[in-house]
């Protein structure tokens, strides 16, 4: 929660992969944030696609994102090819945010 509360501002929105820690979403409203949920289930092991990530850049303001460690773990079978991928899908940081 100390991560999230340091890293988010008020009405930023913050992508979190489904399935996730049951108390993501309320921590980021708890930060003044707002939860963006994105299915990254079985079908696709447990990963978000860079196209789902491509569509998710005209959907939201401002870009942060939630690292489960533990979903982490379980990953731990990402190819180069996974994280290449990832990488290519070029998320765009806001610039404007306060410090």
């Amino acid at each position: 929660c100390n991560t999230i509360m340091a890293l988010v501002n008020d009405g930023e929105e913050v992508i979190i992969p489904a399935p996730y820690w049951v108390s993501y979403p309320q921590m980021v409203k708890l930060a003044g944030g707002e939860p963006i949920i994105v299915n990254a289930g079985f079908e696709q092991n447990f990963k978000m696609t860079p196209e789902q990530l491509e569509a998710l850049k005209s959907q939201i303001k401002a870009k942060e994102s939630t690292v489960d460690s533990e979903a982490e773990e379980v990953n731990a079978e990402d190819t180069v090819e996974d994280v290449e991928n990832v990488e290519d899908a070029e998320v765009v940081e806001d610039d404007t945010k306060e410090e």
